[in-house]
């Protein structure tokens, strides 16, 4: 709902074993394998940065549908974070020949997960630019180019830059409520009383539309 057409037919499954606040089961299934945690791990830490981060006084480009509410970060600050978490994660997203090398190659970015380290060893730090577009193909994220009150860095000709958002399969297996509790128990703080206020809200909105859609 409230997304573009070409995800109307996309049909995804869905684990429905009941998981607590803290996401032990999540936890649990995705802890199986090195990589899948170290994916899982930045996928969160993304979907956390979109919606405790990012805007919805944005104007989407093609994602019209993606809805009002949807809460964009811009790809410039969403690296910007990523570093502050690793300092050895780029600052700056790649450009534009370094963003078509990664979606040819499968991969191939700058930090490759598993690649090695300084010492020698095993590099913890993921392959960012792979990832994300990888992500982004399996629906947990949406791209889209936004437009900004005023001009920033990676603004195109056309005022406008490139953004994320969480995406409808991210909506459905990861949800926002574990996102907001993912970033409480990170920062070790109670989870945000207004970022839960709001899920609730929209939740009832989203039942409200549903009911009077099955009057009609």
């Amino acid at each position: 709902e409230n997304l573009p057409a070409r995800f109307k037919n996309r049909l995804y499954l869905i684990n429905e074993v009941v998981d607590d606040d803290e996401g032990t089961h999540s936890l649990n299934l995705h802890s199986a394998h090195q990589e899948s945690m170290t994916e899982r791990g930045l996928l969160m830490v993304v979907l956390s940065f979109a919606f405790c981060k990012g805007t919805s006084a944005v104007r989407s480009g093609q994602m019209k549908g993606a809805g009002k509410k949807t809460r964009w970060i811009t790809e410039h600050h969403l690296y910007s974070l990523l570093h502050r978490v690793d300092e050895n994660i780029p600052s700056e997203p790649p450009s534009a020949e370094g963003r078509k090398k990664s979606r040819t190659s499968g991969g191939g970015g700058r930090h490759s997960l598993g690649g090695g380290g300084a010492d020698g060893g095993v590099s913890e730090t993921p392959d960012i630019d792979g990832l994300l577009e990888k992500f982004v193909s399996q629906d947990y994220l949406l791209r889209d180019k936004i437009e900004e009150g005023e001009e920033s860095a990676g603004t195109s000709e056309d005022g406008k830059v490139i953004a994320y958002a969480m995406g409808p399969r991210a909506a459905m297996e990861v949800g926002r409520r574990q996102v907001v509790y993912f970033c409480s128990n990170v920062l070790d703080e109670q989870p945000d009383p207004t970022m839960l206020a709001e899920i609730d809200e929209d939740d009832e909105s989203s039942e409200e539309e549903e009911e009077e859609g099955g009057e009609e």
